[in-house]
C-alpha cells in the first residue's frame, strides 16, 4: 500500500524559529516512529534567511509543492506562522492542514483580532494604541504624561502595558505609575498598547475539529496558574466551563479558524469572562498544557495526527 507524504513545515525567518524547529521536529518524529506503517514524512524547513529545503537540501517553492501529498504548518508566530506560507500555499495549490491566512494573521494581532468580535456578544477588554514617541517635537516625560491623559480620559485603573504582540511590560494603578512606566519604554522598537487590567482566573480552551465523531470537540477548559504551571482540568464551575467552550466555538468560526484552534480567556468572578486572544497552532511540546489535554481525556499527539491528516 502506498504512504500518504506528509511535509512538516517548521522554522522560519522570525522569532519563533526555535519554538518551531523543536515542535516541528516532534510532529516529524511522531510521523517517522509512531505513524510510520501509515505515512512518509518530509521534513520542510525554512532557514533564517527564508531559504526553503527538503529534507535538509535547498529546494524550490515547486519542488516543495511535488515533495509530499498535504503539508502540516508546524510555524509559530513571527516565523511565516501569521499567514505568510499559507497565503504561499494557496497561490500555487498546496494542500494543507491547518488555518488559512487570514485566521493566522488575525492570530498574531491581538489587538486588531478584537475588530472581529464588535456584533458577537463577546466581551473584550478595552486598551488603546498609543502614539509613536515624537523626540523632536517633546520630551520624554512631555509624550509619558501626554499618553497617560489618553488613556485615563478613555478608561479607568487598573492598566497593564503591553507590546502590540501582547508582551507585558507592567501594571499601573495610578497615573504616576502608568506614566513612569511608559516613560520607562518610550524607545522600545516595538509599538505600545495600554490595556484594561481585571484579576480572574486564566482559561484556555483547545479545539479540534471533527474528533470523536463531534463536529468541533472541545477539551476541559484549562486553567493558567503562572508562567510555567497550569491545571488540566481547571477549576471552573459547570456553568463557566459551558460558558468557555460555547465561546470559544462561536470564535472559531468568527475568525475562520480550521482544522483546530486554541482560545484564551480571563474568567472574573462577577464580570463575566473575556477573550484575551487565539492561537491557530497549540504548543506540541510534551509539557504543554495542549499535551495535557490530550492525555485528560485518554488521547496522544499520535492520536491528534492521525485524525487531522
Amino acid at each position: 500500500m502506498q504512504k500518504t507524504k506528509v511535509g512538516i513545515l517548521r522554522g522560519g525567518i522570525g522569532t519563533g524559529y526555535r519554538k518551531s524547529l523543536f515542535n516541528g521536529g516532534r510532529v516529524l518524529s511522531t510521523f517517522s516512529n509512531d505513524l510510520k506503517d501509515e505515512y512518509q514524512s518530509v521534513d520542510i524547513l525554512i532557514d533564517k534567511e527564508g531559504v526553503w529545503h527538503i529534507n535538509g537540501l535547498p529546494a524550490s517553492i515547486e519542488k516543495i509543492k511535488h515533495s509530499a501529498d498535504i503539508f502540516f504548518n508546524a510555524l509559530h508566530e513571527n516565523s511565516g506562522g501569521d499567514g505568510y506560507a499559507q497565503k504561499i500555499f494557496e497561490d500555487i495549490g498546496i494542500k494543507y492542514i491547518g488555518s488559512g491566512p487570514l485566521a493566522s494573521s488575525l492570530s498574531n494581532k491581538y489587538f486588531l483580532s478584537k475588530k472581529a468580535l464588535t456584533g458577537t456578544g463577546v466581551k473584550y477588554l478595552a486598551h488603546i494604541e498609543l502614539e509613536p514617541f515624537d523626540e523632536e517635537n517633546m520630551s520624554a516625560e512631555e509624550y509619558a504624561n501626554k499618553e497617560t491623559r489618553k488613556v485615563f480620559e478613555k478608561f479607568a485603573s487598573p492598566w497593564v502595558l503591553k507590546t502590540k504582540d501582547r508582551g507585558v511590560l507592567g501594571v499601573a494603578q495610578s497615573l504616576d505609575e502608568l506614566s513612569e512606566l511608559i516613560l520607562g519604554y518610550v524607545s522600545n522598537p516595538q509599538p505600545l498598547v495600554v490595556e484594561e487590567f481585571i484579576v480572574g482566573k486564566n482559561a484556555i480552551v483547545h479545539l479540534i475539529e471533527g474528533f470523536r465523531n463531534e463536529d468541533l470537540y472541545s477539551f476541559p477548559p484549562v486553567e493558567i496558574v503562572d508562567r510555567d504551571n497550569f491545571s488540566t482540568p481547571g477549576n471552573f464551575s459547570k456553568a463557566e466551563k459551558e460558558k468557555l467552550t460555547d465561546i470559544a466555538k462561536k470564535l472559531h468560526h468568527v475568525f475562520g479558524a480550521r482544522h483546530f484552534s486554541s482560545f484564551y480567556f480571563t474568567v472574573h468572578s462577577k464580570k463575566g469572562i473575556y477573550f484575551s486572544g487565539f492561537d491557530v497552532l497549540p504548543d506540541l511540546s510534551k509539557t504543554s498544557h495542549f499535551e495535557a489535554s490530550l492525555r485528560s481525556v485518554g488521547a496522544s499527539l499520535k492520536d491528534f495526527l492521525r485524525h487531522v491528516i
